[in-house]
C-alpha cells in the first residue's frame, strides 16, 4: 500500500509557505501579515545581486559588522606596515 506524506501549507504575504519538522510536530506560530505587502502597496520591482570573490568569513563579517571589519583590518594593515618600517 502507498502512504503520501501531508504538510502544513499556509498562503501568508504573497508566499505559499510548507511546514516541515523534523521530528514531525505541528507548527507553534505563523508568520505575521503584512498588510502592505496583502493589499499591494509594497510590490516586487526586480532584484540585484553582488558577487564579491572572498572567503565567505572575510565577507559574512564584513557585512554584518562593518564598521569592526574596518578598524579590525586598519589595525592590521598598521601592523603589518610596521613590522617592515
Amino acid at each position: 500500500m502507498a502512504r503520501v506524506k501531508s504538510y502544513t501549507v499556509l498562503e501568508r504575504n504573497k508566499f505559499v509557505l510548507i511546514w516541515y519538522h523534523a521530528e514531525g510536530q505541528d507548527p507553534d506560530w505563523e508568520p505575521p501579515v503584512i498588510e502592505e505587502i496583502e493589499n499591494g502597496t509594497w510590490v516586487y520591482r526586480g532584484r540585484t545581486e553582488h558577487h564579491i570573490n572572498a572567503h565567505i568569513e572575510v565577507r559574512m563579517y564584513g557585512v554584518h559588522y562593518p564598521s569592526s571589519s574596518f578598524r579590525f583590518f586598519s589595525f592590521l594593515l598598521f601592523k603589518v606596515w610596521s613590522l617592515f618600517s
